[in-house]
Order: structure tokens, then sequence, then C-alpha cells
């Protein structure tokens, strides 16, 4: 029986300044910078790998230890990404913190998920284990919360664009030349919100108190023109620049939680 390849993640070749050069002979990217590069760096590795962890985290999907996985890394047969910071931030009171020595490591649990599996295949083979017991020792509740989870982000995208279709109604019904259409994600769901103005001056002042309540903006009229969605973007960054810090924190997080949701049901 002729085995499949391995799923490997592929990094794009134009994307190699993002996730630095690969060292040969491994599927290593190594890359350095700044602290504050981190950050940025560990989602574009999710963003082009999908969920990932540290090698101590690899057991979660495949039985092996810390040891195991870095000898699989090293070996050319797992796809992992190294930061080296070079430098840290100061912390809360002023002090300059340590430079951490060793590189920040993530894999894809893609990758290992299908190592596991190898792993389990070659262990029914030998008879370490049964396929009864395999099964038995897989958890009843995941497909469940899956489904449940799905359904729920399906909601969103329905209730999103039914409230637009709405929304775009009564502006025009009202003939406004400035509104506001903006989404609050709570506890137990979420709440739309639409404001209605005559003139200019208070969009802005809205459209900051809006996202000081942590509300994603949905849509935005200007001048009797629904913006398109770079200028919705544009306006929405003026407003958060004069947001206090607390407040932009809490504006950003919104806003990427939405956009995060929106992509996910989108999916589906």
């Amino acid at each position: 029986m002729k085995r499949e390849p391995f799923p490997f993640v592929e990094i794009p070749e134009d994307e190699l300044h993002v996730f630095g050069e690969r060292i040969p002979d491994t599927r290593i990217y190594e890359k350095e910078g700044p602290e504050e590069e981190a950050g940025p760096w560990f989602e574009a590795v999710c963003a082009v790998a999908g969920s990932t962890v540290s090698p101590g985290g690899g057991s979660m999907f495949a039985p092996v230890s810390r040891p195991a996985v870095h000898k699989r890394i090293k070996e050319g047969n797992l796809t992992a990404f190294y930061f080296y910071i070079t430098s840290t931030r100061k912390g809360l009171f002023g002090k300059q913190r340590k430079t951490r020595e060793l590189p920040l490591v993530y894999i894809p649990t893609s990758e290992l998920k299908a190592w596991g599996q190898e792993l389990e295949e070659r262990m029914l083979r030998l008879g370490k284990v049964s396929r009864e017991e395999l099964e038995e020792a897989k958890p009843d509740w995941p497909e469940e919360f899956w489904i449940r989870y799905e359904q729920g982000q399906r909601a969103v995208i329905y209730d999103v664009l039914k409230r637009l279709e709405s929304f775009r109604e009564e502006v025009s019904k009202r003939s406004s030349k400035y509104a506001i259409l903006a989404y609050q994600t709570l506890h137990d769901g979420g709440r739309f919100d639409q404001v209605f103005l005559k003139d200019s001056k208070r969009m802005m002042g809205d459209l900051s108190d809006l996202l000081a309540c942590q509300y994603t903006i949905i849509e935005v009229v200007e001048d009797g023109k629904v913006c398109t969605f770079s200028e919705t973007n544009e306006l929405k960054k003026q407003a958060i620049k004069a947001l206090g810090p607390i407040s932009r924190a809490n504006a950003l997080e919104s806003e990427e939680a939405l956009r995060v949701e929106m992509e996910k049901g989108g999916q589906k």
C-alpha cells in the first residue's frame, strides 16, 4: 500500500522575509528581531500554518516527548518557526527586562496530528494497541462542541447580513446623509446599534464613543454614500486615535474579535 506524502506546511518563497530563511536540510525557518516584532510574527505564522504549539505541547497531538519533537525537527521531518528576540521592551516600572537567550519555537498542530496518526497506525500494526482502545481513549464531547460552535458562527454572519439590509433601508427612508451601524459582542450573544446624523460634526465623536464601548463598526454612511471598506477603516483609525490608551486597546480588541468570527463563519 502506497503511503500518502506527509502534509508539510508550505511557506511561499516571497514571504521568507516574514518567516526567515530556511536552514538547509531542515524545515526550520529562523527569524530574529526586537520583542515588538514577535507578536506580529507569531500571528503571521498562524495565518500561514494554522494553529501552532511549542515543542512541549507536541504531546497533546502525538504520543511523544519534547526531546523527540526536537529530534524530529532537526532531522527535517517537522516544520518549525524560530524567533530570536534581539531586544526587549521596558517593563511597567521602566526597568529594562532581560532578553531571552532561547528562541520562541512553534510547530503546526496539523503536522503533529499527522505524526500522531502515523504512530498510532504503527502501534496497531505491531499489536501494541487495539483500534477499540484508541477509540475509547478519545473524549466524546469535541464533535458536539464544534457543531454548536459552527452553528453559532453561521448565526453571526446571518444576523449581520440581515441587519445590514434593514439598516440600508432605514437610511434610504430617512434620507440620512450620515449614519453608522455597529455591533457589540456580549457574553450571551450580541446587539446592534444604529446612529443617524444630520451632519458630519458628531460622526467622528459617535464613532469614537462606539469603539470605546467595544462596538465593531459594520458600515458607515458619509455624505449620503456608503463608505467602502478602506474608507470605513480610515474613519475608524481616526476615531481610535482620539481615544485614550485603555479605550483604544478595547476598541482594537473588539474589531479583531468580530473579524475572526466573520472569517470563520464565512468559511463554513
